[in-house]
């Protein structure tokens, strides 16, 4: 037995036209990703999807959380603790369009991530933002955005900022002008830059010490070196389990981002507040004036 169903009830991805998109089943409406398609997710792995999806939302809190714990160090030695908290929300908020198409239209099939709808665009703009936001609000404080770069480094880190500003706000006329193969490959390249950069300020800006800058490692390449080689397997081969690894990989990144802003050392713990209670660093640490006196021993050593 077949049913009709359909795609697109409002015609184009903006509702300016064009008929609703119907099929009939069993060609499910993944199929539009081509001869890779499989069938629905079920069961316990429909369940794991699902709630790797959802995981974005709970994450969010978190990481708000660590900045709201050590904001009054964050405000003495990163650029924007404010950015910090816009880049979190935009990478949760980027989840939406995509959930709603996964419910709506796709039903939860791995294959949506290479469909081409319109709600993917506002997942590019969203977590493309998002990410950039991320990177430049962990730069260094007092050192200004836009400036008269000094050495090679400091230029490097210049065109960086600047490139991620740049992509970050054309992604849509990327999109409309380009296609979505090209706005993809803006994507990663952000994705990208965010992760390699993002390494060195957590160490550089929270830190520095061996477990921020490894911590940072994994958390920024997560979802680099996870999640766009696991995309691009997934969506060949069809297997539905790991559309939640996916997912899961976002959220180890911004939970361990959330995890570097909680252990941030206080460089100079005499200049500004003792923390107390849930202020504290935590126990691994041995609080920030610990933290300090440690970091003054390894750099005589």
């Amino acid at each position: 037995m077949t049913r009709t169903i359909t795609i697109n009830p409002y015609g184009t991805w903006d509702g300016r036209g064009g008929p609703p998109c119907r099929m009939t089943e069993p060609v499910y409406s993944c199929s539009l990703c081509g001869e890779n398609t499989t069938p629905d997710p079920t069961g316990l792995v429909r369940y794991w999807v699902i709630g790797a999806h959802m995981m974005p939302f709970v994450v969010v809190v978190f990481c708000l959380w660590t900045v709201f714990e050590r904001l009054e160090i964050l405000k003495k030695r990163i650029y924007s603790p404010f950015l910090l908290t816009i880049g979190f929300v935009y990478c949760a908020i980027a989840s939406m369009p995509e959930v709603s198409s996964h419910i709506h239209v796709m039903n939860w099939n791995l294959c949506y991530d290479s469909a081409a709808t319109g709600s993917i665009l506002l997942f590019y703009i969203f977590i493309s933002t998002g990410f950039s936001a991320i990177t430049i609000a962990l730069r260094k404080k007092g050192h200004p955005l836009f400036r008269k770069p000094s050495g090679f480094a400091d230029t490097l880190y210049f065109l960086v900022d600047m490139l991620l500003i740049v992509l970050s706000l054309t992604i849509s006329l990327v999109y409309f002008t380009l296609g979505k193969g090209t706005t993809i490959v803006v994507f990663i390249v952000v994705q990208s830059f965010s992760a390699i950069v993002g390494i060195f300020r957590i160490n550089n800006n929270l830190g520095p010490s061996r477990k921020m800058f490894w911590l940072g490692a994994f958390s920024e390449l997560s979802a680099v070196i996870i999640a766009i080689p696991l995309n691009a397997y997934m969506v060949k081969t069809g297997i539905q389990w790991l559309h939640g690894l996916l997912g899961l990989a976002f959220v180890i990144n911004q939970f361990g981002i959330g995890f570097c802003i909680l252990d941030v050392i206080d460089t100079d713990p005499s200049a500004g507040i003792e923390l107390t209670g849930e202020k504290q660093a935590l126990k691994s640490g041995g609080g920030s004036r610990a933290k300090y006196e440690t970091l003054v021993q390894d750099e005589v050593l």
